[in-house]
């Protein structure tokens, strides 16, 4: 114990005759502290927290990809008359539910309001395992083309 006290006042000695090379090392130390930090927060919020739904290590992602080049395939890339014949056809899966991001305009007030949502499929919630606080959610009926239901989020 007392060699350790010993080493912590010579290194200690040192960096103060050394005050650049202190305050660099001090700099460095902080920035990798940092940056460490940041990129583990990342990774944690995307890739090793689970998702909040019920179940979620069952949840899977499906795209569709051209076979000439699967590496470039976008997500979201399924069209809805293909993701029809998938759930239909699917033997696999408790269930499939569709979801595609979009913005969209709502008029009917003063001025029209530029607002973010989704267009999902009637299964949406209950594949996912959730339900809405309030009201309720879709069905398969309000599927079809010209419906026009919508579920609000606080």
């Amino acid at each position: 114990m007392i060699t350790l006290l010993q080493d912590i006042r010579y290194g200690m000695r040192m960096l103060r005759k050394a005050p650049a090379f202190t305050a660099i090392a001090l700099i460095t130390l902080a920035l990798g502290i940092g940056a460490n930090t940041a990129i583990f927060s990342i990774v944690n919020a995307v890739l090793l927290r689970p998702l909040p739904f019920p179940e979620s290590d069952r949840l899977m992602f499906l795209t569709s990809a051209f076979a000439q080049t699967p590496a470039v395939a976008r997500p979201f890339a399924v069209s809805y008359p293909d993701f029809f014949d998938w759930r239909t056809q699917a033997k696999s899966f408790t269930g499939m539910a569709s979801y595609h991001g979009d913005s969209f305009t709502l008029t009917g007030l003063e001025q029209p309001l530029h607002v973010t949502g989704a267009t999902v499929s009637g299964d949406f919630f209950s594949v996912l395992g959730t339900q809405p606080f309030l009201g309720r959610g879709f069905t398969r009926d309000e599927e079809k083309p010209g419906t026009r239901v919508v579920v609000l989020s606080h």
